[in-house]
């Protein structure tokens, strides 16, 4: 399998916050967990060429809504974890979308 550009994840990451930021809006709990999960998992591969930054609260915010696995979000935590992730998202990676576009 090629390897995703550094370029190409972060788009992927920041496509995907947008959606989820739009369900958000609408109303689809659902959807956006699903979209912000697909932003972590693409933002943490953009910042795969980057320096390490174990303790860095962003990434760890972003590992724990990357897995593949089914996670098990209270209700009422969930709209909060997903905007704390979208906020992660556009911190880390805000400053390369000006660079992309």
């Amino acid at each position: 399998m090629p390897a995703i550009s550094n370029s190409v994840a972060t788009r992927r990451a920041l496509a995907a916050s947008r959606l989820a930021q739009h369900c958000l809006h609408h109303g689809l709990p659902l959807a956006a967990l699903a979209s912000a999960r697909a932003a972590a998992r693409s933002a943490l591969l953009a910042l795969g060429s980057a320096p390490s930054r174990p303790k860095d609260p962003d990434v760890l915010a972003m590992v724990d809504m990357a897995p593949w696995r089914p996670i098990q979000i209270d209700p009422a935590q969930q709209e909060p974890r997903i905007r704390g992730v979208l906020d992660a998202v556009e911190r880390l990676l805000g400053a390369e979308r000006q660079r992309l576009t």
